[in-house]
């Protein structure tokens, strides 16, 4: 039924956003075996054992923070941004509890929730301007009761404590100590402050002792994560330099306006020889992890009592525990646990997006291979430039920006192979139309073409010391095509060698003096290929392949600049005839990637969007219609032309009863747009015209001969121009021309007979009866001669013959 419902509904997402620190918790609570880790805007919940997806949508940014109840029956996610949200949801379900709107001006850039499950902790986003930043305290039960449950007259859920951080280094990390709800500890990369709270007030009390290299006689790094040690008055600080700070209370030491038990930094510790990424607890338990991926264990006086030293998946950003403890040692005899190693069961997510399960036991295995942990999705590269979707296969590959190559099975959704690009920056890649080849294109400026099945190179080449921003395959696959970041598009051919075949460099043409944005191979109806690049120029261009050889190079055919003033094109797109996607329905699945390190694939429903569609031609329509024309009267206006273009198709004079049949010929388009206010120029006229014919391949229909409403509207709605022509316009056009104004005016001025010669022999010209017809619609004069006089301005020509009004400087021509 939602299905129905929704015209995308997500379907899978491939990969994570590993870099989230904490961003994966553990689900698994002896009945179920869960895990719920983040995925740019989306928190994914994934059963192990059943390989099942399902996903906490409804965050508009990407989420900073992940944490889940005691339980593992809610888990509670929380993003930045102008619409940020605190959102508690069901795991059972997958549906929101609770969702509070901007919890923080900018968001909550992270949080932590106490042991016993009552509180939560939440630090604001910094603001832009001040840096000023805010911890808040919440109350769990009231973030677990649903609205329709909450005492009635209840406003805005908001925290019970609030307090500004001081400015200066922005908090990245906060922790409830386990011994005491009512402590916090928080730290940015240089100054921990620690935070008490009591029933009642509204504002934490904090302390932030200092913390000088000359006081240790080392440098102390950057500041990563901090957490209480379980059962002491302890706290650590890990460090970017592999160092614990340990902090604890006074005592007899106190200076004066301290506290015996404000906490001072008393000892370095190094526990690993690179930095430290994570630091957590579990039980009694002190949790760090490294950049060179090795998970270590110590007890509560820092001795260490387990390592993971084999997963071997990269730096770690997260360790999540089950919530009991595995069958093996929750019912074996006290005699057999002595002095044993004993934690939940855990997984490990790593910066190489890779989500690894450890069985707390396997620290006791002496093979390496046993300790290294089981995968629990296959890892997609982390940095994603660029995806293909294959033309007859449910496969795509995507290509990352350190040179990473991988091809992915979208229905079973597992990775099917792939190559690493040693030294080689990723940039582009696409699969040919027949899906044999796949071009990978580099910021070296190396082509490869590769095998499409394993990736091996069949051929290599590199003719441009830029690199690489674009590629595509023609549809016959002779050709291909490719942009660099010098904006000149290079074509590759392939051509008959010594009874052979063989890719050859064809040549390069610069034809735009912008980034290219776009290269796309298409057909003309009659079945030739044709090549065209948009960029961010404002500038299409189609080149002669025909014509193009490598003694010739790259021949231009012809181009087409868009108007100045609109936004720059981003994409091109041929709208190909349905008959291609027979193969394989490409039409019901959308695969979307960006920076986030996820790639995630859609079920496309059409059936809401024909809904939409109809119901847009009803009343309903009017208002939308209205919205996107800007101009209620205009919407009536073209519906009334619209309707007495029917009934002159029809013969104004008929007798016989008519029947309307919601639709005119296609003919009539460039004069429907003329009583809208937009006379378009035969070149205008021949964009409208092909626009109809694509109409009618998206219609899989040979031709459209007639048109509805609501293809005019969309027709006027998309070419007609972005800004009306002013009078400035016209001054400009008459200095273009030649014109020059007299001594001490800047007003510039043509001679009649020069103007009536430009009008018929340059741009569009019209011809002398053109001309005398419409200078007689607009002046009366039954002359050219005397429709204005010897000399003219500019001015003159806007009011006297256009009829612009010309009061103002700029102002539109009158309708």
């Amino acid at each position: 039924m939602a299905e129905e419902q929704t015209a995308l509904s997500l379907s899978w997402v491939f990969g994570a956003s590993a870099h989230v620190k904490h961003g994966v918790v553990n689900l698994s609570d002896g009945y179920t075996d869960k895990i719920c880790y983040l995925a740019a805007n989306t928190a994914v919940i994934y059963d192990k054992r059943l390989r099942r997806q399902l996903f906490l949508q409804g965050h508009t940014s990407p989420i900073t923070c992940i944490v889940t109840t005691e339980d593992r029956s809610h888990v509670v996610t929380a993003d930045t941004g102008p619409e940020a949200l605190l959102v508690v949801w069901n795991v059972r379900t997958g549906l929101p509890t609770r969702t509070v709107q901007q919890p923080h001006r900018h968001g909550v850039s992270t949080m932590d929730m106490s042991a016993d499950g009552q509180w939560l902790a939440t630090v604001s986003a910094a603001d832009p301007e001040s840096g000023e930043q805010e911890v808040s305290l919440w109350s769990m039960a009231a973030l677990l009761t649903p609205p329709e449950a909450a005492p009635p007259g209840q406003g805005p859920l908001r925290p019970l404590v609030t307090t500004l951080v001081p400015a200066g280094d922005v908090q990245h990390s906060i922790r409830f100590s386990p011994n005491n709800p009512a402590e916090l500890i928080s730290n940015g990369r240089r100054r921990v402050y620690f935070w008490s709270w009591a029933p009642g007030s509204p504002r934490f009390q904090y302390y932030s002792p200092p913390l000088r290299s000359r006081d240790f006689k080392q440098s102390v790094g950057d500041f990563v994560s901090s957490v209480f040690v379980p059962g002491t008055t302890q706290a650590l600080t890990a460090t970017t330099d592999g160092d614990l700070v340990v902090w604890d209370e006074q005592g007899i030491a106190a200076q004066v306006g301290t506290s015996a038990t404000d906490r001072r930094a008393i000892k370095l510790m190094r526990i690993h020889n690179c930095p430290i990424t994570l630091l957590a607890t579990v039980g009694d338990f002190i949790v760090s992890g490294g950049e060179d991926g090795y998970v270590r264990f110590f007890d509560p006086l820092l001795r260490i009592v387990a390592w993971f030293e084999d997963l071997a998946a990269g730096p770690v950003t997260s360790v999540a525990f089950s919530a009991v403890l595995p069958d093996r040692l929750a019912h074996a005899d006290a005699a057999d646990t002595l002095n044993r190693f004993m934690v939940p069961d855990f997984v490990v997510a790593t910066r190489n997006s890779r989500i690894v399960s450890v069985q707390s036991a396997s620290f006791e295995e002496y093979d390496a291979d046993r300790r290294r942990g089981s995968s629990v999705l296959d890892s997609l590269l982390a940095d994603v430039v660029d995806l293909a979707a294959h033309p007859t296969r449910a496969e795509f590959a995507v290509l990352g920006r350190d040179g990473g190559l991988q091809r992915w099975d979208s229905i079973a959704h597992c990775l099917l192979g792939g190559r690493a690009f040693e030294r080689q920056v990723g940039a582009c890649l696409t699969y040919s139309r027949d899906g044999s080849l796949l071009v990978v294109g580099f910021g070296s400026g190396h082509l490869h073409i590769l095998n499409a099945d394993d990736c091996s190179d069949l051929y290599v080449m590199r003719n441009t010391a830029a690199g690489l921003v674009r590629v595509a395959v023609s549809n016959t696959g002779k050709h291909i095509a490719a942009a660099d970041e010098n904006h000149q598009l290079l074509l590759y051919a392939y051509l008959p060698y010594k009874h052979t075949m063989r890719w050859e460099y064809v040549g390069r043409c610069r034809s735009h003096h912008g980034p290219i944005a776009s290269v796309v191979f298409g057909e003309s109806p009659s079945g030739q290929t044709r090549l065209l690049s948009v960029g961010g120029d404002g500038r299409v261009v189609e080149y002669d392949l025909a014509a193009s050889s490598v003694a010739a190079g790259v021949q231009v055919a012809s181009f087409y600049d868009f108007p100045p003033g609109g936004g720059a094109p981003t994409s091109l797109s041929f709208a190909p005839p349905l008959a291609y996607f027979q193969a394989f329905a490409a039409d019901t699945h959308l695969l979307v990637s960006g920076a986030d390190g996820t790639v995630a694939s859609w079920d496309i429903n059409t059936a809401p969007l024909e809904r939409s569609a109809t119901a847009a031609e009803g009343a309903g329509g009017e208002a939308r219609w209205a919205a996107v024309l800007g101009d209620p009267d205009l919407l009536r206006e073209m519906r009334d032309y619209f309707v007495y273009a029917q009934i002159k198709t029809q013969g104004e004079d008929a007798l016989e009863p008519r029947d309307v049949p919601g639709t005119v010929p296609v003919d009539l388009v460039p004069d429907l747009m003329r009583s809208a206010g937009f006379y378009p120029s035969e070149s205008d006229i021949d964009n409208l015209l092909h626009h109809v014919q694509y109409m009618a391949h998206s219609r899989n229909m040979e031709s459209l001969e007639v048109v509805t409403l609501a293809d005019l509207l969309c027709l006027y709605i998309n070419h007609r121009p972005l800004f009306n022509v002013t009078h400035a316009d016209i001054v400009a056009a008459f200095r273009e021309l030649g014109g020059r104004g007299d001594p001490g005016s800047c007003v510039p001025k043509l001679s009649r007979e020069q103007l009536l010669s430009l009008l018929q022999s340059t741009g569009e010209p019209m011809s002398g009866e053109e001309l005398t017809a419409a200078l007689a619609a607009l002046t009366g004069a039954h002359t050219p001669e005397k429709s204005m006089p010897v000399s003219v301005a500019a001015e003159q020509f806007s009011a006297d013959v256009l009829g612009f009004d010309t009061t103002e400087a700029g102002a539109e021509a009158a309708t």
